[in-house]
């Protein structure tokens, strides 16, 4: 369980993220195998029901897994992929909230109000010598407000999961 949270202000310079904690002495970025679990919709909240939220869930796995690819890491969905014997990292976590907004809000009133908003919690494990340690967690939320006649709110939410799927890929090459 981690003890201490990096401050909201220095966890955005450093990562862009809401939240953040990484155990100490642990090098994320040591890691070449990475595991990437569903995303957990159990308890997210939609604001629509036209959202598939299974869709958005196995849309932001793919995301995850070719920005970490895309960055010389072997990201898997499925753990027979991995390089048997080799210390990885599983990354899983929730689907908090996924909100399209209102675009008639957007369009008429602006200024922020009709915002979509995508928000994922998530923890980092790592599976060594068959032990699996909690080592991060961290929590990231995009808005997006601007959009012409208000924006697609469907294209908002992808949008903003592919802002986050390249916010934690980044940040576990980085640390």
């Amino acid at each position: 369980m981690p003890t201490a949270y990096v401050e909201h202000t220095e966890a955005k310079r450093r990562a862009g993220m809401n939240r953040v904690w990484v155990a100490d002495g642990v090098k994320l970025s040591s890691y070449q195998n990475i595991l990437v679990k569903g995303f957990s919709i159990e308890n997210t909240k939609p604001l629509n029901s036209k959202i598939d939220l299974s869709a958005k869930s196995a849309l932001f796995q793919e995301m995850l897994i070719g920005n970490l690819s895309g960055q010389g890491k072997n990201a898997t969905s499925d753990i027979i992929e991995l390089t048997q014997g080799e210390p990885y990292l599983i990354v899983e976590g929730n689907m908090v909230q996924i909100n399209p907004g209102s675009r008639a809000l957007r369009y008429w009133i602006g200024f922020g109000a009709g915002r979509s908003l995508v928000e994922i919690e998530s923890k980092v494990n790592t599976v060594q010598n068959e032990k699996n340690e909690n080592v991060a967690e961290f929590s990231v939320g995009k808005i997006k407000f601007i959009g012409c006649w208000g924006g697609d709110s469907n294209k908002f939410i992808d949008d903003g999961l592919r802002d986050i799927a390249k916010l934690i890929s980044n940040f576990i090459c980085g640390n």
